[in-house]
């Protein structure tokens, strides 16, 4: 992205994922292609490999300019960018981009107004990935792990739910709260707002003061991500667990 807006000094309308980027969204696995929109099929800009164009139909409202470094960089909206996402880009790779659109302000009503009142292309696929967004994730790694969860037929889970302990809040990534059963996702970066070992040690000990309320943990990594069978076991003896400590 850097060197491409070196290379053309901004020229261009930034679309798809590399203006999902501009405006600050996450993305996962969407490849290194720079995506412009043209009004024309076939512009010669295609034909460059680091580059992919797309024939869009854009209102002046649907267009915006960021600055990056000084420069005034012509990208979609925020709100068509996250639209275009859902409907072109496969299913998990859309819900990243709609959970953090979300994160950044968008409205899911708006979002799908969108959706409706835009290209019958990819329509389907678009509205079955926002039903998956929730902007309560707050990283790459949540989002996919409640993807994951939702695939393995377990009921979508409750979001950032807060807990009071004696040592402080606890605030799960993803709970059943009927369950009595937390999922964390251990991703990297998770403990940089302060000191590692002070930051670790409090949760710890928060977490272990659930523990000894009934309350059952797992915590998944990356790798963890692409085991679903041993990540379906895991939950489910954590269920049982939980329900034989409450019985």
């Amino acid at each position: 992205m850097e060197a491409h807006i070196e290379g053309t000094d901004g020229a261009g309308i930034y679309c798809l994922t590399s203006a999902a980027r501009l405006h600050g969204c996450s993305v996962w696995n969407v490849g290194s292609k720079i995506h412009l929109a043209t009004r024309y099929s076939g512009a010669g800009t295609s034909r460059a490999s680091d580059t992919a164009t797309h024939q869009l139909s854009l209102a002046p409202a649907e267009l915006q300019v960021v600055l990056r470094r000084g420069r005034r960089l012509r990208v979609t909206t925020l709100l068509r960018t996250a639209a275009d996402c859902l409907r072109i880009l496969p299913f998990e790779q859309a819900a990243v981009v709609g959970d953090s659109a979300l994160r950044l302000g968008l409205d899911i009503s708006d979002l799908k107004a969108a959706l409706v009142a835009g290209s019958a292309r990819g329509r389907q696929r678009g509205l079955r990935a926002l039903g998956a967004v929730d902007g309560a994730a707050e990283s790459v790694g949540e989002t996919r792990a409640r993807l994951l969860i939702e695939m393995l037929g377990f009921p979508r889970p409750v979001a950032q739910l807060e807990l009071r302990t004696f040592a402080g809040l606890y605030r799960a990534d993803y709970a059943w709260p009927q369950l009595r059963v937390i999922l964390e996702f251990d991703g990297e970066g998770k403990y940089s707002l302060g000191p590692v070992d002070e930051a670790l040690l409090a949760e710890r000990r928060r977490q272990s003061l659930l523990m000894e309320q009934g309350w059952v943990f797992v915590r998944l990594r990356w790798a963890d991500l692409d085991r679903p069978d041993e990540v379906r076991n895991r939950i489910e003896a954590a269920i049982a667990m939980a329900g034989r400590r409450s019985a």
